[in-house]
């Protein structure tokens, strides 16, 4: 009977934080992927993606996330190029530790942490847009750092860095095959807070 008073409670707890009413913000970003390793026997080339992620701060400094996002990376596999396309969910917590003290009502730039888990799956396609494997859904995790620079109420900036990583199986016609890919995003955001 007290788990479910607790939550209440923490759901319900006032928003502190400067320069915001409510707890919630959506974020919406673009970013830059470079992989770190090979997509299974494919040379993966650098890709590109974008997402949105919604955000409920129950303490004054720490927020929840969940969002979904999407990459695409060419990768190479001879005889043919392909586009490997990684979509899914994130869930996670992200840190925002202001650079210095903020007057009452006031936003301030911070440095923000975030890290979380993934659920997500590849599809891969050839050059016509043909469907030439996909694999199931799975766990990975990401973790990232950046900055958050207000501009004006309830609006801010956020370029960051992040590490991503999915680990799973497809079979492209050459019997299963590790489809495991780690990456490195940079990347801006923009933060509406409600």
């Amino acid at each position: 009977m007290r788990t479910p008073l607790l939550l209440a409670a923490v759901l319900l707890m006032p928003a502190t934080a400067a320069g915001q009413s409510s707890p919630f913000s959506l974020e919406i970003g673009a970013d830059v992927a470079v992989p770190v390793q090979d997509f299974g026997n494919a040379d993966a080339g650098t890709g590109f993606g974008f997402g949105a992620s919604v955000r409920y701060r129950f303490a004054p400094q720490l927020s929840a996330y969940a969002g979904w996002e999407w990459h695409m990376f060419s990768a190479d596999l001879p005889p043919r190029d392909l586009d490997v396309n990684e979509t899914g969910y994130t869930l996670g917590l992200r840190l925002d530790r202001p650079f210095r003290v903020a007057p009452a009502g006031e936003a301030v730039p911070a440095w923000w942490l975030r890290a979380g888990a993934t659920l997500g799956h590849f599809e891969v396609e050839d050059a016509a847009g043909n469907d030439a494997g996909d694999t199931s859904h799975g766990l990975g995790w990401e973790a990232g750092a950046g900055v958050s620079l207000p501009l004006g109420g309830r609006i801010a900036v956020t370029p960051g860095l992040r590490f991503r990583m999915l680990r799973r199986e497809i079979d492209l016609g050459l019997g299963a095959q590790d489809a495991s890919l780690s990456y490195v995003t940079a990347g801006v955001g923009v933060v509406i807070g409600f």
